[in-house]
């Protein structure tokens, strides 16, 4: 199965650039799967298609502040992208402009005592920086990091944690399950009073779970980080997990992407 099976077109004027007023007041768009129709809903009515038994994954990680901001020595602006951490204070980033960011470069950023060098080009144009600081890291971070948006969000300047789901909890991701955006602290107890299973895990998102169009790789390459579960207490009936549609066939609409 290629990526390249799930391919549509999705108009840019189409896609939201701002969330709803409220989480769950997005829409949502319902498949029966035993007579294919089509119904519009609202999220906030998600509840009513669940039973008891059945098992609601969440996931449970959440985003870091990705995207450090900096300069060389020389005054030139570089921004570098966490991925992933190696060891320690090295880290696997993306920079740019990569081109201009080499091995035994040092970055200084807003925050006073952080710094970065670059140790070596790593793999597909990445970079392996270093970083010092005093204090805690995830201070550090929080300081001077922002949380990096989809870029197909252009014009967002609202409230960023809106960008993080109300079950966030371990930092790991530099990017949001954007699936579980909508769910609200009422709509989980709601599905818990109903006999709903609710499962815990934490699946780091990076840059490995967005497929490169130069590769059109198969989803079987795709794997995912820092993967843990916690398992329901009991044993569920149904699990809200969609089928993929086979290859060849022409998946329904989306609904409009946002968050």
């Amino acid at each position: 199965m290629k990526i390249a099976d799930f391919d549509y077109v999705l108009p840019p004027e189409r896609i939201a650039q701002t969330p709803a007023p409220t989480r769950d007041g997005s829409r949502l768009l319902v498949l029966h799967r035993q007579t294919g129709q089509l119904e519009d809903k609202m999220f906030s009515e998600i509840a009513g298609f669940f039973r008891a038994g059945d098992v609601l994954v969440i996931n449970e990680t959440k985003v870091i502040p990705a995207r450090l901001l900096g300069r060389k020595k020389t005054g030139a602006r570089v921004e570098l992208f966490l991925l992933q951490r190696i060891a320690g204070d090295r880290w696997k980033v993306l920079a740019r402009p990569g081109r201009r960011v080499r091995p035994g470069d040092e970055i200084v950023f807003e925050e006073p005592t952080l710094r970065a060098r670059i140790c070596e080009v790593a793999s597909g144009g990445a970079r392996i920086a270093e970083f010092s600081y005093l204090g805690i890291w995830e201070e550090v971070l929080d300081r001077a990091g922002t949380v990096p948006l989809p870029p197909y969000i252009k014009e967002y300047n609202g409230d960023i944690g809106r960008y993080q789901t109300v079950f966030a909890r371990i930092p790991g991701s530099v990017a949001a399950p954007t699936a579980g955006l909508h769910f609200t602290e009422a709509l989980l107890s709601a599905l818990e009073e109903k006999g709903v299973a609710v499962a815990k895990v934490r699946l780091n998102v990076g840059l490995r779970h967005i497929p490169s169009r130069r590769g059109r790789k198969t989803l079987k390459t795709m794997r995912c980080t820092a993967n843990t579960m916690k398992s329901p207490r009991r044993r569920p009936k149904r699990s809200m997990a969609p089928k993929p549609p086979a290859a060849g066939s022409s998946p329904a609409e989306p609904p409009l992407p946002g968050f």
